[in-house]
């Protein structure tokens, strides 16, 4: 067996893992082992950024989606692959960390999470959505996300679209039902302080109860004393670099991501 170079996550936003295990490597980076059953070989994710152990599933450095299917465990391609991962990007001395962070891990559950939210232009509405904020703490060796805060909403009148693009759907649709909060001049979230690395998730929801859904788009934004430098991806076209914009003394994490996807609208009409 040989490895190769993935797909992008533009392509390939979503993998089913089986016979699945958490590894930690000497620097403290997790990664997702396991079978993929999209591709029916071993596979070693990049590292993980979000973990939602009860509902096991995980988001990594590249934006892609990883869905833990039945029980933890390990399969012979697999770890073939890792034992080459391991050598080849020096790693250094490992260990598995699956049953602290799922301590249920030997237990199989249906997951809900494979009935994907796909929207088209002439989907019903209406739109349920959720984005999640996180600023990256660069204390400390590796760097992690913390969470900052979480916002989800219902967007009941079709917002403005870019042709042919899922992700603009939902982009607009946060960006509508965000804009009604602010123009109550009600803080969307006082809570959520302004990082100088920001990161947002935008994931469309089939329900508004569901937990997590399917990443659609993503911002990154770089937040200084005076400016934001910010870039919007998503799984249906390639990043978007947004002109540098000037930052409000009130600005929160929300009100910037209000101001790049503005803008980023603008430059794509």
């Amino acid at each position: 067996m040989s490895i190769y170079k993935s797909a992008p996550v533009e392509e390939v936003p979503d993998v089913i893992l089986s016979c699945w295990s958490i590894r930690e490597d000497s620097a403290g980076l997790r990664y997702f082992v396991g079978f993929n059953e999209n591709s029916g070989d071993g596979r070693v994710s990049t590292p993980i950024q979000i973990l939602d152990a009860e509902q096991r599933i995980g988001f990594t450095t590249s934006g892609r989606r990883y869905i833990l299917v039945g029980c933890g465990g390990s399969h012979r391609d697999s770890e073939y692959v890792w034992n080459l991962v391991v050598y080849v990007r020096s790693l250094g001395l490992w260990r598995d960390v699956t049953a602290e962070l799922v301590p249920d891990w030997r237990t199989s559950i249906r997951s809900t999470t494979l009935l994907r939210a796909a929207a088209s232009e002439s989907a019903p509405m209406p739109i349920f959505w959720s984005a999640r904020a996180y600023g990256l703490a660069t204390e400390g060796a590796p760097a992690k996300l913390q969470l900052l805060s979480e916002v989800r909403g219902e967007c009941s009148h079709p917002p403005l679209k870019i042709k042919g693009s899922t992700s603009e759907t939902y982009l607009c649709a946060a960006r509508a039902t965000l804009r009604s909060v602010e123009s109550r001049e009600v803080s969307i979230d006082p809570q959520a302080r302004l990082p100088g690395h920001l990161k947002i998730w935008v994931t469309a929801l089939g329900t508004f109860e569901e937990r997590l859904g399917r990443p659609v788009a993503r911002l990154d934004a770089y937040c200084g004393p005076q400016w934001v430098n910010a870039t919007v991806r998503s799984t249906d076209w390639s990043g978007h670099k947004i002109r540098p914009f000037e930052l409000a003394p009130t600005d929160g994490v929300w009100e910037v991501f209000l101001r790049a996807i503005a803008a980023h609208e603008r430059s794509r009409q």
